[in-house]
């Protein structure tokens, strides 16, 4: 993904859906389970291995986004079916708490020996929780300027490594 980086996690993205549009009737809570520990635990040996746990927009790891999105995604779906269900047992966080701490752990200043294992702490059970907060967080009169937000990401997303790089 030469021109634009971000592009790799599109592509793994459409991938897992259509593996998700295949298997979901067969998905199973325990199977749900299953299939995203087993994309965690991979992802989080390649990142141990790697040293990083950004893996899939080089050419040298581009295979490394499938363990990466495989949890991501199912995580999500898992977070989801517990939310419809109302067992998402997890303290609520005022929203803007939330963004602070994804905000603080984005611009933390990692020693480069410590990259891995932050990020894979990060990602397998910080961000979850910090995603499971949110989604049940009042926004009140914050909907708005977060309404905004969200309609601007997708393209902060797409265009950010073209931004960084030209400036």
């Amino acid at each position: 993904f030469p021109l634009n980086g971000p592009q790799w996690s599109l592509l793994w993205e459409l991938a897992a859906n259509l593996v998700y549009a295949v298997i979901a009737r067969w998905l199973t809570f325990r199977r749900l389970i299953v299939l995203t520990a087993a994309g965690g635990v991979l992802h989080a040996i390649l990142a141990l291995r790697l040293g990083t746990g950004s893996l899939g927009p080089y050419a040298a790891n581009w295979w490394g986004g499938a363990p990466r999105v495989v949890f991501g995604f199912f995580a999500g779906v898992m977070l989801a079916r517990l939310f419809d269900a109302g067992r998402l047992k997890i303290p609520v966080l005022p929203i803007w708490v939330n963004l602070a701490l994804v905000a603080a752990i984005l611009t933390a200043p990692i020693p480069e020996a410590g990259r891995a294992p932050y990020d894979l702490l990060a990602v397998i059970v910080v961000f979850p929780l910090l995603v499971a907060s949110a989604a049940r967080a009042p926004v009140g009169h914050s909907r708005p300027l977060l309404d905004r937000l969200a309609a601007i990401s997708y393209a902060l997303y797409a265009l950010h490594i073209p931004i960084l790089l030209a400036a």
